[in-house]
């Protein structure tokens, strides 16, 4: 008796570790999502203080989980909710305290900033007032845009830390010019791909 009720409670612990590293799996792109938050404020202090090279390895970790995140959730089936809230508001929040914090001491220019910052702002308060309006089948996956300006500000980022790779003047200033382009196209996009469920919705017959 005592033999199978020890085996018995072998066995519910072993099924209890199994969901808990299960648990502890689904959680990861989560996690990663949280570190990038949370490293933010730690990125800002660097640049502040002008210890740019730590600030790049920063800078890289946080990319590395922007990927990972994403692609974590993916492949193990685990997107949830939170993830697609917290992973959004990561980038935002890192990149909004990261663009300001470099104009702040002076490595970009506050043309360049500002158009980034816009982005981001237009694009929180669409989003927003989407929710508000309840007009939840608007899309919101990235766009080859969205995307090539995500890897257009992050090679930004790591050149004005790294001392522009050695770009001439010229180009370097062209590169930001592209990348400012790019974040006003993605935003006009957003914009275009969103107009035909805003205009549903407004003509839609109310009860």
């Amino acid at each position: 008796m005592s033999k199978g009720f020890d085996r018995s409670a072998e066995m519910a612990s072993q099924a209890c570790a199994v969901r808990s590293g299960g648990e502890l799996i689904r959680q990861a792109p989560n996690c990663l999502s949280l570190a990038r938050l949370l490293s933010a404020p730690l990125f800002v202090l660097l640049v502040v203080r002008g210890r740019l090279e730590p600030a790049l390895f920063v800078l890289c970790l946080a990319g590395a989980t922007d990927l990972l995140d994403g692609l974590a959730a993916r492949r193990l089936g685990c997107v949830s909710t939170t993830g697609a809230l917290l992973d959004p508001t990561a980038d935002k929040v890192f990149a909004l305290s990261g663009a300001l914090a470099l104009v702040f001491a002076r490595l970009l220019p506050t043309w360049f900033v500002g158009a980034l910052v816009a982005r981001e702002l237009v694009l929180m308060a669409g989003f927003g007032a989407a929710r508000l309006f309840a007009l939840r089948e608007i899309p919101v996956k990235p766009t080859y845009l969205g995307k090539g300006y995500t890897l257009a500000a992050f090679v930004c980022g790591v050149g004005v830390l790294a001392g522009h790779y050695g770009l001439p003047p010229l180009q370097w200033n062209a590169l930001l010019c592209a990348t400012a382009a790019l974040a006003l196209a993605s935003v006009a996009q957003y914009a275009v791909r969103s107009m035909p469920y805003v205009v549903g919705a407004v003509n839609r017959p109310r009860a």
